[in-house]
């Protein structure tokens, strides 16, 4: 079938695969997908390295979905689009994104590690709230914004690399991160200011931190930091 006028979509019942092909991006599915019927069945998705973006709900729920290649021909996933896919162990995500979406893989509970891409600048709200199994993240150098519970409850995250090119971010980040004991601070130049000492991003967290490591290239410590 079609989703939009660009992009079709297969559905392999004997082997539980979505497979999309076309060209340009995947429209949003504001109610259902038109292969939400086999949403409990889905394991894995196959996308064509022709589509470049991927819309808002496309995967939402999708309980059983393990297996999904992200081609760095996408440059753009959108909000929700992974939501609550709480049997996908692994995400290497697209080199080109500049954004992850509001909940985009919120309640994926398997996740164990997350790289952010080097040209992401925005880490939107939710984004990867109450992924329970996400031990370790580690940031770009050139992120700018980090949003609302971006990491809440991720209950045994260990280990976050924080780069001093974060310029507006809460400090709610990383609330209810029960496990978070090493902050590792990278990146160039100087990191930024804080006005008091409740308003750094780990304030939730930081009586459980038992180790800083400050990069090489790191210059300043701003005020309130630690």
């Amino acid at each position: 079938g079609f989703i939009g006028d660009n992009v079709e979509w297969f559905y392999f019942e004997d082997t539980n695969i979505l497979y999309l092909y076309g060209e340009g991006k995947v429209e949003d599915c504001e109610k259902e997908c038109p292969w939400s019927d086999y949403k409990e069945n889905i394991q894995t998705v196959v996308i064509e390295d022709t589509i470049t973006g991927l819309g808002n709900d496309l995967f939402n729920n999708f309980t059983k979905l393990e297996n999904i290649k992200l081609n760095d021909s996408i440059v753009e996933i959108g909000e929700r689009t992974f939501k609550n896919c709480s049997s996908l162990k692994q995400i290497q995500l697209p080199l080109y994104i500049e954004t992850i979406g509001n909940s985009t893989f919120e309640g994926c509970s398997q996740l164990t590690e997350v790289t952010i891409p080097p040209f992401v600048k925005e880490i939107e709200k939710d984004a990867f709230k109450d992924c329970n199994n996400l031990t370790d993240v580690y940031l770009n150098e050139e992120l700018k914004t980090i949003e609302t519970n971006a990491f809440s409850n991720c209950e045994k995250l260990e280990t976050v690399n924080y780069p001093t090119s974060v310029t507006t971010h809460v400090n709610t980040i990383f609330n209810g991160c029960d496990k978070f004991v090493t902050l590792n601070i990278i990146g160039k130049g100087a990191l930024k200011d804080y006005t008091s000492s409740s308003s750094q991003p780990w304030s939730s967290i930081k009586s459980q931190i038992t180790t800083i490591t400050i990069g090489n290239e790191v210059t300043t410590i701003g005020a309130y930091a630690f």
